[in-house]
């Protein structure tokens, strides 16, 4: 089961990098269409989880909180790298 979960999450997290990359530095696209999209997206999660936060205790295993705190610094992380790539320009 262990396994399964691993694959799924390296899944996610590779197609969220791929696609993330390839639209959000995509010049042709509207700047602010882009800079919407990645304020939209991409806090999402990190807004589900602190929403989730007194159920998430109630469970009371740590893994969880291993788990949801991961993510919330991946989707945070991914929030700060693209708005920043869009606003200064992204390096390559």
């Amino acid at each position: 089961m262990a396994d399964l979960f691993e694959l799924v999450f390296n899944f996610i997290v590779f197609v969220i990098s791929e696609s993330g990359q390839s639209f959000f530095r995509n010049e042709k696209r509207s700047k602010k269409v882009r800079l919407f999209l990645a304020l939209v997206i991409f806090p999402f999660p990190v807004i589900l989880f602190l929403l989730l936060t007194p159920f998430i205790i109630e469970l009371n295993m740590w893994i969880i909180y291993v788990v949801v705190f991961g993510i919330e610094v991946y989707f945070s992380y991914l929030t700060l790298k693209y708005t920043k790539g869009i606003l200064m320009g992204f390096k390559d």
